[in-house]
């Protein structure tokens, strides 16, 4: 059977194990003479696969009530309402897909919002008689009493618990349930925890009796959903959603809202480009990213003109190979 086009010889590109990757090309004419590249790119193009997509976190924290904006590609929601499930009565994703998918740097279709679970959390503001220090043996102690009081909580399923030490005298300690509830399901959720009966516990220990000058505690639900990438911004890397919760309002100060990347994404294409200069073409692949290639793995040295959204021209293909 005949070709109808060109056939690559099939070049090989060598890798060597925990070594850079650098390699000088140079545009000549018939005649062996320099000449400059037209305007655009050059890029290795390699097919590594192991595609999957960008999936996100979102976590508020210490809220009850107001407003906060998600923004992505320079563009922010509409601002996201922290108790509003008028919409969507059953689960505040849905508001939050529909913010998402307003905006024209992700449009319908390219998230999808996970259900939002929400998980009770306790704050306590502590403050120590004069003459108490704050030392390892007391946090200990007082974790361990903390764990034993919740777990009393069958609902609750065992806490979290996290201290913020402000000095030797001062601290706060953040409670929260391991066990989350749906936006239904938080409406029976019943249990009336006072700084009374935490000092109670408190003075049940006996190393801790006259400890405590003030205890203060503040209850608020920490409210959390997964974003995940898809459709048309899918199997690829995506940056986490920025965010803007000015005007959140919140116990305390304590309100805020974070993004973190659970897992961020992959294309199954890898690129490389070259840095083009004059009739010069140049590339160095640090060996941290050259090691993540595989042995046989295909790959195409492409040149994209200005201008051209996709395809681009063919130079050279082949396969990897690894040394080392």
């Amino acid at each position: 059977m005949s070709d109808i086009g060109l056939r690559p010889e099939g070049s090989t590109l060598v890798l060597w194990k925990g070594r850079d990757f650098a390699w000088n090309f140079e545009l000549v004419d018939e005649n062996k003479h320099p000449v400059d590249f037209p305007d655009g790119q050059m890029y290795f193009e390699l097919q590594t696969g192991g595609e999957h997509n960008a999936l996100q976190k979102v976590t508020v924290t210490g809220a009850n009530g107001g407003t906060y904006k998600l923004g992505f590609g320079g563009q922010w929601t509409d601002p996201i309402d922290y108790n509003d499930v008028v919409e969507n009565p059953q689960n505040l994703s849905g508001d939050i897909t529909d913010a998402l998918e307003a905006l024209s740097t992700i449009g319908a279709g390219n998230v999808n919002v996970q259900p939002s679970s929400l998980y009770p959390t306790w704050e306590l503001d502590i403050n120590l008689e004069v003459g108490h220090v704050l030392t390892e043996q007391m946090v200990n102690t007082i974790n361990a009493t903390l764990n034993g009081f919740f777990a009393t909580f069958e609902d609750l399923l065992g806490v979290d618990i996290d201290f913020t030490i402000h000095d030797n005298l001062n601290f706060v300690i953040k409670i929260t349930s391991t066990k989350s509830f749906d936006e239904v399901g938080l409406i029976t959720f019943a249990t009336d925890i006072t700084s009374t009966m935490i000092v109670n516990a408190f003075n049940a220990v006996a190393s801790l009796v006259g400890v405590f000058d003030t205890i203060h505690l503040d209850f608020y639900w920490t409210h959390t959903y997964q974003v995940m990438f898809i459709g048309e911004l899918g199997n690829d890397v995506q940056p986490a959603l920025a965010v803007d919760d000015a005007d959140l309002d919140g116990v305390n100060g304590y309100e805020d809202v974070s993004v973190t990347i659970v897992k961020p994404g992959k294309h199954p294409l890898t690129f490389w480009y070259f840095e083009i200069e004059d009739s010069l073409a140049h590339i160095k692949i640090e060996s941290e990213e050259t090691d993540k290639i595989a042995d046989r793995c295909l790959w195409q040295l492409v040149f994209l003109p200005d201008g051209e959204p996709a395809g681009g021209e063919g130079i050279d293909a082949g396969r990897v190979s690894r040394v080392g």
